[in-house]
């Protein structure tokens, strides 16, 4: 299983090193630009920014930047939204500078150890408001939000929105990040990627190592070929956990096809896949979670996926399936497959139980412990609320994540229930998706 000494490992360098300074940058600065304090900041992030410092960033909208700054005793640089309450210096600090967002072209990250730190929205209650950085390309000969160079390593985003050109986009194909070559420890965190043509995160064929996901909202992709959520290669120690994929179409939401080698180690749980019935033009082809392809000349293997307590809802298509052609010690526990107009539910290609099925066309129970229910589990499924009207209970499992995205402990009252949010009799609700339709 992903072990929690990944966190560790993976976010351990975001809090490690003091900062050597702080720096402050303003569109339309007019001081001395020395970046000194905000009567005196760049206009934008400078060319080459010094290791151990932070850079905190006002409202405005900044051109593409490139981050080529030589590693240097592994201190990270970290570009922080400024807000009222957190933006340094109050030498010639106006609450206007901190009180909106600052809007980003494209980026790219030729070296490693950043924070790219919006500091406020995402997340549950804000899962697509708020947010203090946005990435946005205008340039149309960019085919993506941010780019990553060759070995790159230790970068993490926090509370970024990711705006794609739209989902009808017709210049080309256009992915939000970009993660062709290998790479060490990349987070994403309280972040919404969303409204692209092709794929959310592209990290085939790369085959990196120490990716984490949480807490962030994944939106409609479009009708590029080869569309998916996330279009992963032999990636291994990846973490996805207590995210929203909201209309994802394509070959599956999370997909890794056409590679060799094997994909180890990957974590999934506490998520909910769902569709809107807002749009009709596409499907999940393959497998809602889907590894595969096997034939002559390209073999890869799911080794060691833990798949559990997900909702898989409303799709439409052929599957909805989480599928393995070839897989090895990987399991699949105490999701809830509910409403999906797909061929295929449940479980494909590795062991699975403790599953719970209802008001599917096709309820493919896989477990001796699987259960065909009898009524909508959810509180209001059709405005977002996905919590569990009663107990279900699963299976217990150790050595996993007990942690729901509204922060209760699965398990704590004595049954870990099936599905992503833990049961409670009595919760305030929570902040619900929009257009959410019966179809």
């Amino acid at each position: 299983m992903v072990k929690n000494i990944l966190l560790g490992a993976l976010m351990l360098w975001v809090s490690t090193y003091a900062d050597a300074a702080n720096y402050y940058v303003r569109a339309g600065a007019t001081g001395a630009q020395t970046g000194a304090d905000w009567g005196n900041a760049f206009a934008q992030l400078p060319v080459r920014l010094e290791r151990g410092s932070t850079y905190y960033v006002a409202d405005g909208t900044y051109p593409s930047k490139a981050f080529n700054d030589a590693l240097s005793s592994n201190l990270k640089i970290t570009i922080q939204k400024a807000t009222v309450q957190n933006h340094g210096t109050s030498t010639g600090w106006s609450d206007d500078y901190g009180d909106g967002q600052a809007v980003f072209a494209s980026l790219t990250f030729n070296t490693g150890l950043y924070l790219f730190d919006g500091a406020t929205g995402g997340g549950p209650g804000s899962w697509d408001t708020g947010f203090g950085f946005k990435v946005r390309t205008v340039d149309t000969g960019k085919s993506a939000n941010v780019y990553f160079g060759s070995g790159v390593s230790d970068i993490a985003f926090r509370h970024v929105d990711f705006e794609g050109r739209g989902r009808s986009y017709s210049g080309g194909d256009t992915d939000l990040i970009y993660l062709t070559s290998i790479y060490k420890n990349i987070s994403i965190s309280h972040c919404y990627l969303h409204d692209t043509d092709r794929t959310m995160i592209l990290s085939w064929p790369s085959g990196g190592s120490g990716f984490l996901i949480e807490y962030s909202k994944f939106a409609r992709n479009g009708n590029a070929e080869h569309r998916e959520g996330w279009s992963a290669g032999t990636d291994s120690d990846v973490i996805v956990r207590n995210n929203l994929f909201e209309d994802i179409m394509g070959t599956g939401v999370i997909a890794i096809v056409n590679n060799n080698g094997d994909a180890r180690n990957w974590d999934i749980h506490g998520n909910v896949f769902y569709w809107t019935g807002k749009y009709t033009d596409g499907s999940i082809n393959t497998g809602a979670i889907f590894v595969s392809w096997n034939n002559a000349d390209v073999l890869v293997r799911a080794v060691d996926w833990k798949v559990y307590n997900n909702v898989f809802a409303n799709i439409r298509g052929f599957t909805s399936a989480v599928a393995f052609q070839n897989s090895l010690n990987s399991v699949v526990y105490n999701n809830i497959w509910y409403n999906n107009a797909t061929d295929d539910t449940g479980v494909i290609g590795a062991t699975g139980d403790y599953n719970w099925f209802y008001g599917n066309r096709s309820n493919n129970n896989r477990g001796a412990n699987d259960v065909v229910g009898k009524a909508s589990p959810f509180v209001n499924w059709q405005a977002g609320d996905w919590r569990l009207t009663a107990a279900i209970p699963g299976m217990l499992l150790s050595g996993f994540d007990n942690t729901d995205f509204s922060g209760v402990t699965r398990g704590a009252d004595g049954v870990w229930d099936r599905g992503a949010l833990e049961y409670r009799s009595s919760v305030v609700p929570l902040p619900a998706p929009t257009n959410l339709r019966v179809q």
